[in-house]
């Protein structure tokens, strides 16, 4: 099996839920993630965003309360001076099925 050294990358995580943000970081943690950022919100994510200077991958519920996740990965795709070039990757539950082909649908400018 293979293994990859993931010491230098930073992973956000963003979910309204206190405890699937504590499961997250610490299944990244195990994993050897070197930076695990979380929010909470569409606007907590978005303040990470602009403090971080480097974030490779974002883990977003797709229900964020009353915003949605799939928004937050189009503007992020749509803010030209991020280093984030990957897109999110999701983590959704089965009422989010119409968001996940959205999210999946995202890059359509």
């Amino acid at each position: 099996m293979q293994t990859y050294d993931l010491s230098a990358v930073t992973v956000l995580i963003v979910d309204p839920n206190a405890f699937m943000r504590e499961i997250l970081r610490e299944l990244l943690d195990g994993l050897g993630v070197g930076r695990i950022l979380t929010a909470r919100s569409l606007e907590n994510a978005a303040d990470r965003l602009r403090e971080e200077p480097r974030i490779d991958m974002i883990l977003t519920e797709l229900d964020l309360d009353q915003q949605d996740g799939v928004d937050l990965i189009k503007a992020i795709r749509n803010h030209r001076d991020r280093a984030v070039e990957r897109p999110g990757i999701l983590h959704a539950h089965p009422r989010g099925q119409h968001a996940a082909v959205r999210a999946a649908k995202a890059d359509d400018r």
